[in-house]
């Protein structure tokens, strides 16, 4: 794999986290979820939040666009890392880290 620091169409994105010492001896807590349209279900995936408190979320079939800002669809506090589908109906995913976790964006080709 080669490290990139950009985006584009060939590209897979990798999101790393590390845990800060807040979190040490803290069960990290993931949610995995079937978006299926986050925009149009913002309100109802903000509460599955407030319920949940995750610390890490993992959404597929976002089905969002590059119309739509982050800001209208996830919360502030979280660091937000989405893959949206530029083909097809259907797709893209996001994943959503606790602000209080570090956490880097890295892009990378797959080299076979």
């Amino acid at each position: 794999m080669v490290r990139r620091e950009t985006e584009d169409e060939t590209k897979n994105e990798c999101l790393a986290a590390t845990v800060e010492p807040k979190t040490k001896g803290k069960t990290l807590v993931f949610l995995q979820e079937n978006a299926w349209s986050i925009y149009n279900n913002t309100l109802d995936n903000w509460n599955l939040i407030d319920t949940c408190n995750p610390d890490v979320i993992i959404g597929t079939e976002s089905l969002l666009s590059e119309e739509i800002s982050n800001a209208d669809v996830f919360r502030g506090d979280y660091t937000n890392s989405r893959r949206d589908r530029h083909s097809r109906g259907g797709g893209g995913m996001f994943i959503c880290v606790k602000n209080y976790t570090t956490c880097a964006q890295l892009w990378v080709v797959e080299v076979h």
